[in-house]
């Protein structure tokens, strides 16, 4: 009996792309924070809110999703007024 691999390869080639493109994240986004902002503060609480999605499976989706967002939230106008006020005084 032939056994067809196509569909094991390409489940395991989406996984390591998944894996990589997360990893650029991760490390992306508190990197353009950290060049937007100058400060290390707002990089460091979203590379935290980045890696808080491990707290699902003990919290739950709900939770988690509303905290997230609140936070993106809060930290994309953080970054906006921060950069604003930057512009004002130069």
């Amino acid at each position: 009996m032939k056994r067809n691999l196509a569909p094991f390869v390409l489940l395991q080639i989406a996984s390591i792309t998944s894996l990589i493109s997360g990893s650029m994240v991760f490390i992306a986004i508190p990197w353009i924070a950290l060049e937007l902002t100058g400060t290390s503060t707002v990089a460091g609480s979203l590379g935290s809110w980045i890696a808080a999605g491990g707290a699902v499976d003990a919290i739950g989706v709900k939770p988690i999703y509303l905290a997230l967002s609140l936070g993106v939230l809060v930290a994309g106008v953080f970054v906006a007024t921060n950069k604003y006020i930057k512009e004002l005084d130069s």
